[in-house]
């Protein structure tokens, strides 16, 4: 145990360099997006000095009512720009600093006033105090939780490190591939939370089930282009992340490609600009099929197969959604009309935590939540326990705000963000049900 901690603690000093310059690559990364997202389409022209001075929304007596998924997304956007610089300054000094934190937080400070007054000079948007407000808090909470799970990260990183460095230089080309087709399935990269925006996706025929009509539908050709292009997708499944001498076997390849594609195209659903037509993401997923497939001809003896274990799991999650699905939406009075499912969509932005109309909307998913957290609490790695934990926490609330969002086409029915919170926080306190578990969540975790 002493020699393998040492061992480890040796390894992250080592990896020094290349930690810090993959946080300070995150970092800047996410910096450029906020400033994109910020100031897309750049249609820059003169603005009153009034809307430099006074930042208008905060000021104006007239300013419309604050929306709660525009304070989300801002917070959103920049937390990963806190928790990465943070990565970054703290790597490169080797110490904690309050100094150092400090002035990732006046930069993140700087960054967001200065999108927000550029936001003055394009007419599409409105600047605001209250963006600022949120996208330094969201700063000030990507700080907090580089200070709770920076340890975890560092190990991750370190293990993501060392797989890139042990690989073929094939197998970094397809790695760089598969980073480029995600950019390019989320492309120009506008996402939106704002409901009535979605819903304007939807009812202009943009949000679409497989081999749905639709003007904007992906044509044939299309089809067949993105098969083609998920094809070395496949065999980065296959190649990617396995000793030189062996290879995932087609079933467990196809199995995480799969799950990659199921989050490009749930993600790309809030891309407002994006056609989002679930048949490309079934092209995409033969294409990679093909491309596992002909990763059998690589010549790796050893096969690394998918295991019972791993199917059962699979086979539980699918499970769990689909009565998590039965208990939202039951008796499925589905109807499909866009401008009520608008009309629904801004009443709930307008009042996003009205109370439910009855207890038994939440007392199935409170159950559920529950029974979800005890039996994740029994699979937390404790090399990374808090990591796994925030990840469980996240997957568990966005599937429930999927099934309430889900709610919004069902006659009758009154989503709420209530639901949502109650759920999550059965989850939680499931979670939490273990005193092993409680206590190696709540102590830092040791250094390695």
């Amino acid at each position: 145990m002493i020699d393998a901690a040492v061992g480890r603690r040796t390894g992250r000093a080592a990896g020094v360099p290349a930690r810090a310059a993959a946080y300070g690559a995150a970092a800047a990364a996410f910096a450029a997006y906020a400033v994109w997202g910020s100031l897309f389409p750049f249609d820059f022209q003169r603005a009153p000095i009034a809307d430099l001075v006074a930042l208008s929304d905060l000021w104006s007596a007239h300013r419309s009512p604050l929306s709660l998924t525009d304070l989300v997304s801002n917070v959103l956007l920049f937390l990963p720009i806190g928790l990465f610089a943070a990565a970054f300054v703290e790597t490169r000094a080797r110490a904690s600093s309050a100094a150092a934190l400090a002035g990732v937080f006046a930069c993140a400070v700087a960054l967001s006033a200065g999108v927000e007054i550029g936001q003055a000079f394009v007419p599409a948007r409105t600047p605001s105090m209250l963006d600022v407000l949120a996208e330094t808090a969201g700063a000030a909470l990507g700080i907090a939780l580089w200070r709770i799970v920076g340890a975890e990260l560092d190990d991750l990183l370190l293990l993501v490190v060392h797989r890139v460095r042990r690989a073929t230089p094939a197998e970094r080309a397809l790695l760089g591939y598969v980073v480029l087709f995600a950019v390019w399935w989320w492309l120009p990269g506008d996402f939106t939370l704002r409901p009535g925006e979605i819903a304007d996706k939807f009812e202009h025929k943009r949000l679409l089930l497989p081999f749905v009509p639709s003007p904007d539908a992906v044509s044939p050709s299309g089809l067949i282009a993105i098969a083609a292009a998920a094809i070395p997708v496949g065999l980065a499944a296959a190649l990617c992340g396995r000793r030189r001498d062996s290879r995932r076997s087609i079933a467990k390849a196809l199995a995480l490609v799969t799950l990659f594609l199921i989050v490009l195209e749930a993600g790309q659903t809030l891309v407002f600009s994006r056609t989002t037509d679930a048949a490309a993401a079934l092209e995409a997923v033969a294409g990679a099929a093909l491309g596992a497939f002909v990763a059998r001809r690589s010549q790796r003896p050893y096969v690394d197969r998918l295991r019972a274990s791993t199917v059962a799991t699979a086979a539980c999650v699918a499970v769990w959604i689909t009565a998590a699905a039965i208990c939202a939406w039951w008796p499925f009075a589905v109807d499909f009309e866009p401008e009520r499912a608008l009309r629904q969509m801004t009443r709930w932005s307008l009042a996003p935590f009205r109370p439910p109309l009855r207890a038994a909307d939440v007392a199935p998913g409170v159950a559920l939540a529950i029974a979800a957290g005890l039996l994740v609490r029994g699979k937390l790695s404790l090399r990374f326990i808090r990591l796994q934990a925030l990840g469980a926490v996240a997957f568990i609330g966005a599937i429930f705000l999927a099934l309430e969002a889900g709610r919004i086409l069902l006659a009758g029915a009154s989503p709420t963000l209530v639901t949502v919170l109650v759920e999550c926080v059965a989850f939680v306190a499931a979670l939490l049900a273990s005193p092993s578990v409680g206590s190696a969540l709540v102590r830092r975790t040791e250094s390695c």
